[in-house]
């Protein structure tokens, strides 16, 4: 590779990977902070939690990508301009295409990443992260019983008015069970105890107590039963139990288009997936919308604090993602807007690179 391409990567590399690692950082601390809970809270492992982190790695490097790009293209030709570099280069006969090349040559390249990141494994990353979610929600491998407060265990309630933590014992335990909102069986002793089996569920026996549980056949009517030992296993819910729709994030984009095939789905339901299926694409291309106008601002900065590039960063991205998500309101509001209408950040994007470019070219 020749020099000056070498020299400007080498100018761009840290910055980009510097961006992304913030970026990543900054929409990965809400996952972050939920997930950390949920795990403490149901006893799992913190491998649990990096494997959801895992899962969402296409979806935060689909949105992190774009913007590290922008930054780092205009923080690094911010440099360049200010130290005159490229006022030598134009001098000594470089067009703006033989010096901006590795910039739209790499444009090119995460834009083709992002393509396939956004259309196949960020639907399947986060469906994969939304599953384990709601397994991790439905299971309980930490049991804190507090005396005299209800613990919820799915369609299960237990209430107990002492509670030894070191022993697993219980002092005058009820146990209900609700079955679609009404009471199904209720269960109470004198004491009891529980075990806890890591995976497959947890197991309750009581001792000298009573069973009431209503009948199948007539709700209002209600069986009692004394017993001297009751076991009853509560199992975990596994992947086989949790049964969720998947939503239009989850699916990939060939997904999308057989469901789209479908004409029986509504006209709001039919706009919601043709403009997911578009913002995809839109967010695929950013990158090479981004090298226009990135490049037309980082070269108009000449004697000026590189600073600045950082700056022009943040009022670009923050004018696409206004236009990014107006795009996306009127799309999923107007089903004729759906394939149209969010590509209006980059076309507005693009449209002030290309009037930059022309400026540039004019004063020169």
């Amino acid at each position: 590779m020749p020099i000056l391409p070498r020299y400007l990567l080498r100018l761009f590399t840290p910055t980009f990977l510097i961006s992304l690692t913030v970026f990543i950082a900054v929409l990965l601390m809400n996952h972050f902070v939920s997930l950390f809970q949920l795990a403490v809270s149901k006893g799992i492992s913190l491998w649990w939690v990096w494997r959801c982190f895992g899962y969402l790695a296409p979806s935060l490097l689909s949105l992190a990508i774009p913007m590290s790009y922008l930054v780092a293209l205009l923080v690094t030709l911010g440099q360049f301009s200010e130290d005159g570099e490229v006022m030598a280069l134009r001098a000594s006969g470089y067009s703006f295409l033989g010096i901006l090349w590795p910039f739209i040559v790499l444009g090119m390249l995460l834009s083709g990443l992002l393509l396939y990141l956004n259309h196949v494994e960020s639907p399947a990353g986060f469906n994969r992260f939304k599953n384990a979610r709601a397994i991790a929600l439905e299971q309980f491998s930490r049991l804190e019983v507090e005396p005299k407060s209800f613990l919820t265990l799915g369609d299960w309630k237990l209430y107990a008015q002492e509670v030894d933590q070191t022993s697993h014992k219980l002092k005058s335990p009820i146990l209900f069970r609700y079955k679609n909102s009404d009471l199904s069986l209720r269960v109470h002793a004198k004491e009891g105890t529980y075990l806890i089996e890591k995976g497959k569920g947890l197991t309750l026996i009581f001792k000298s107590g009573e069973l009431q549980k209503s009948d199948a056949e007539d709700p209002r009517k209600l069986l009692v039963a004394n017993f001297q030992r009751y076991k009853v296993f509560i199992p975990t819910a596994g992947p086989s139990q949790v049964q969720r729709e998947p939503a239009m994030q989850e699916m990939r984009s060939s997904h999308i288009l057989s469901v789209l095939k479908n004409k029986d789905i509504t006209i709001p339901r039919r706009a919601e997936l043709r403009t997911e299926f578009t913002v995809r694409s839109v967010l695929g291309l950013a990158p090479l919308v981004f090298f226009w106008i990135g490049c037309a601002l980082g070269l108009s900065i000449e004697k000026r604090s590189r600073a600045w590039g950082f700056v022009l960063s943040l009022v670009v991205l923050f004018i696409y993602y206004a236009l990014f998500v107006f795009g996306i309101s009127m799309g999923r509001r107007y089903i004729s807007l759906s394939l149209i209408i969010p590509w209006l950040a980059d076309w507005v994007v693009l449209a002030g690179g290309i009037y930059l470019w022309w400026r540039n070219i004019e004063g020169r």
